[in-house]
């Protein structure tokens, strides 16, 4: 049974520790493998390579190898790799999945697919090639390959680039596989020429496009890279009108040329950055473009010590004029239903809500979390910048009228205010999602923000800091991306020490009631006996 059951601090800590666009951690990462960065083709659509995973080092002050060298994180670790091996259990022939996986994810990787097209009859074309450092099991996988060889029929033995590889197509209609090894690399390719493309490419720089995000995009110690020429691989993956191409199309993703990600260390925590390239013709479609990149001003409200933050810009009523066209179109129905209760609630509080509320907000969006031990579970606060304050605070006003009326007749939670300075907070009573961190949903209306919070505490802090208290503008991290060139439009940032003392003051609780309930099923197990 699973000491740790489905938690938010677990969440966060893989979160942490992952890098961009869903790639293996690899932290902290070992030294790089530049061979694998130049297997990637100039005509790319995917690529993903990650360093390989090292021991945190015993000497290292950094703190995330401080963090995971804590007892706590490391008992954490290993019972995700035993929740891990139960998922992915061994076969029938002795095969461990879980150790292959886990072997794959801490080894340095990469791979690519530089065509996918898709039909009406299925999969119309691919290419794509693997590359896997296998350190110091290059020669167990030379006898796997071996026997494999034995095992399957209608091998073809072929040589690339002086090394030796085995090539075999599956089934009719399919692209060839070809599989070998070079050196201490495995390398794999799916298509016809792959192998060959990479045994070239080894010997030459890594592309252009791929230097140029490394470059635009680089971290201190690189952890892995990903890069997806989205709109492209959209488009091939099948027919017009499918409902692949609908989704993506709701979405967006059709109109965003390509994401790229660089994630890994920096002298303190861990860091990963992503540029998206919109499409030529989006500039009129895209939420976040045609807004200003973000100022210190921005953040001046969030602390210094902050735990975790996204500041963002946004249009909120093109957002949601895009999320509610995305609805209707994926679930007609529902959305129908959903407008009538729209038009219901306009109704009875005798508002607009797109012109009243949303187009009465700014564009620079912020949640963040107030520094505390429970900090990650029960002081988010959102703060909406306000435009247009007559019309928001009429609108907020018949709310929080309506909340309080259904208190006092007993139909919900009661309703606290107390003020601040000259505002008026609203909360609702102490609700307990998990013991000792207390949720009392907060919201209060200033002349520039409307700000919503799980806890009046962590509310009252953000009306009590001033313009000269330390803001998070401040952080060496954020003030470089700020004074960049091209400052963010977006800005997501993570305290890893503030995160980690949370995440182990938990990790420490879950621990000591998992050994609680053990001897306590232990004495009941003697007792029945």
């Amino acid at each position: 049974m699973s000491t740790f059951g489905s938690h938010p601090i677990e969440l966060i800590l893989i979160a942490m520790l992952s890098g961009g666009l869903g790639m293996p951690p690899s932290i902290p990462p070992l030294p790089e493998d530049e061979l694998i960065a130049r297997i990637a083709p100039q005509e790319c659509l995917v690529f993903m390579n990650w360093a390989g995973t090292a021991e945190p080092n015993p000497n290292s002050d950094h703190a995330t190898e401080k963090m995971l060298r804590d007892p706590r994180v490391q008992a954490y670790l290993r019972q995700l790799e035993l929740q891990q091996a139960a998922i992915f259990p061994p076969t029938r022939d002795g095969t461990n999945p879980e150790a292959m996986l886990r072997f794959l994810f801490h080894r340095p990787t990469g791979l690519f697919l530089s065509k996918l097209k898709l039909d009406a009859q299925g999969l119309g074309e691919i290419e794509g090639g693997l590359v896997i450092n296998l350190g110091d099991q290059a020669q167990e996988a030379t006898a796997t390959l071996a026997r494999l060889k034995e095992t399957l029929t209608d091998v073809e033995p072929i040589t690339i680039g002086g090394n030796l590889y085995l090539r075999k197509r599956f089934a009719p209609g399919l692209p060839a596989v070809t599989w070998g090894l070079r050196g201490s690399h495995f390398i794999a390719g799916i298509g016809e020429g792959v192998v060959e493309a990479i045994e070239q490419r080894i010997g030459q720089d890594p592309p252009d496009w791929l230097a140029g995000m490394r470059q635009r995009c680089g971290v201190p110690r690189f952890s892995g890279s990903t890069y997806v020429q989205t709109a492209k691989l959209l488009r091939n993956l099948d027919t017009a009108g499918s409902p692949v191409q609908m989704l993506g199309a709701l979405v967006g993703l059709d109109r965003i040329a390509s994401i790229g990600s660089v994630s890994g260390m920096d002298e303190t925590g861990c860091i990963s950055r992503t540029e998206i390239t919109f499409a030529a013709d989006s500039a009129d479609k895209a939420l976040w473009m045609n807004q200003p990149p973000l100022t210190a001003a921005d953040l001046n409200q969030i602390p210094s010590q902050a735990p975790a933050a996204l500041v963002f810009r946004m249009d909120a009523d093109r957002a949601y004029e895009w999320a509610t066209s995305a609805w209707a179109q994926l679930n007609p129905f529902a959305k129908q239903q959903f407008d009538e209760q729209m038009t219901y609630l306009e109704q009875q509080y005798r508002f607009d809500f797109r012109q009243d509320f949303l187009r009465s907000t700014g564009s620079s969006w912020r949640v963040y979390a107030e520094p505390g031990a429970a900090a990650l579970l029960n002081s988010w606060t959102l703060a909406i910048p306000v435009k247009d304050r007559a019309n928001l605070s009429r609108v907020y006003d018949l709310i929080m009228q309506s909340i309080q009326a259904t208190a006092a007749q007993g139909n919900g939670p009661p309703v606290r205010t107390t003020t601040s300075g000259r505002y008026t907070i609203y909360s609702l009573g102490d609700l307990f999602f998990y013991p000792t961190a207390p949720v009392s949903f907060s919201a209060c209306l200033t002349d520039k923000e409307l700000f919503v919070s799980f806890s009046l505490k962590a509310l009252q802090g953000t009306l009590g800091r001033t313009v000269t208290s330390p803001s998070l503008a401040a952080a060496p991290a954020v003030e470089r991306l700020l004074k960049s060139d091209s400052p963010p439009l977006a800005i997501l940032h993570v305290n890893l020490k503030q995160c980690g003392q949370t995440i182990l003051t938990f990790l420490d609780r879950e621990m000591r009631q998992a050994q609680a309930t053990r001897e306590n099923a232990s004495r009941s197990e003697e007792h029945t006996s």
